[in-house]
Order: C-alpha cells, then sequence, then structure tokens
C-alpha cells in the first residue's frame, strides 16, 4: 500500500495537482482544529504524526497483527 491508486496519482493533492506535503497536510489540520468548539481540541498539539500513530493504537488495541498495521501505514 502505497498511499497512490493504482494509476499512480495522489489520492489527496494541492493545487498543483502534486502529492500533499507535510507541512499541508498539517496546516489543513490546523485549519480546522482551531474552527472546532471544543475547547479541549481546539488547544490539542495536533500533527500527521500524532494522528498516524493513534491509528496505529487503534488498530493495535482492535487486535490488528503487527505486520499488518505496518503495512497499511506504510
Amino acid at each position: 500500500m502505497s498511499g497512490k491508486p493504482a494509476d499512480g496519482h495522489p489520492v489527496f493533492f494541492n493545487q498543483q495537482h502534486t502529492k500533499l506535503s507535510r507541512g499541508g497536510i498539517a496546516w489543513f489540520i490546523n485549519k480546522y482544529r482551531t474552527l472546532t468548539d471544543a475547547h479541549e481540541l481546539a488547544r490539542a498539539r495536533i500533527s500527521p504524526h500524532i494522528l498516524r500513530h493513534s491509528k496505529a493504537m487503534h488498530l493495535y488495541e482492535a487486535g490488528i497483527p503487527l505486520p499488518y498495521i505496518r503495512d497499511i501505514l506504510g
């Protein structure tokens, strides 16, 4: 699983139709985090790495084997 569909184009892309950078993803996260009414979330430090770690932990706690988690996360 490479994060790209079979045709090679990125799933999420920017205005130039190239893949989003880490900074671009962080910008989206922070933009929508600040728009939330949940005060705890608005103050939370959220990054692409934290979301990746959170997804891995949820999969692990659900009993997904580590090799599958590794493949899912790339």
